[in-house]
């Protein structure tokens, strides 16, 4: 008898389904609603405490530069770094939070269920909020349009002025004192 040939009950496929598989969704459903909250919550303890850190460190430096101690130097790299390593687990928390909440949209999409939308917000490099979007599943995903922009007034500081110099000054000038 080979395994292809081995025929299993409608009623011993519910009765797994009900025993086995079905209190296993909830109980990772519940487990990953409770670790999304968890690194949620981590994400953003330990960025207010870099920005502290920052802080603090900003304040040792300088007086460190009044005093001209080593000491205070030294304090105050010593404290900029922990502020680094506290910003870096707060993007490994948040990061953790976003990929736990698209685990559980794929089980709730496979549950027939409603997603959670992605609560967090990321950040450019300017620190504006970028908002995050809901996630989109690969068959919701459509490609972009992208249509012509009218150009716009150009700039170029190093303009030649055609005698064969850069007038980096006057360009500018011209630039903020134009009609």
């Amino acid at each position: 008898m080979q395994i292809d040939d081995i025929k299993i009950s409608n009623e011993i496929k519910e009765k797994i389904v009900r025993l086995h598989i079905e209190p296993n969704y909830e109980r990772t459903v519940v487990e990953a609603i409770e670790l999304i909250k968890y690194f949620r919550r981590f994400g953003i303890a330990f960025e207010t405490i870099s920005k502290f850190f920052v802080g603090v460190g900003s304040v040792i430096s300088f007086a460190a530069g009044i005093y001209k101690s080593k000491i205070m130097s030294f304090v105050s790299g010593t404290v900029s770094v922990v502020s680094l390593v506290f910003l870096q687990y707060s993007t490994f928390s948040i990061k953790e939070s976003k990929k736990h909440t698209a685990d559980l949209n794929i089980i709730l999409k496979k549950l027939n269920l409603e997603g959670i939308p992605v609560t967090t917000q990321d950040y450019d490099h300017d620190n504006r909020a970028i908002a995050s979007s809901n996630i989109k599943f690969k068959e919701e995903y459509e490609e972009p349009v992208y249509t012509e922009r009218p150009p716009s007034p150009s700039f170029s500081p190093v303009e030649n002025n055609g005698n064969g110099k850069n007038n980096f000054f006057g360009n500018i000038l011209k630039f903020i004192f134009r009609n």
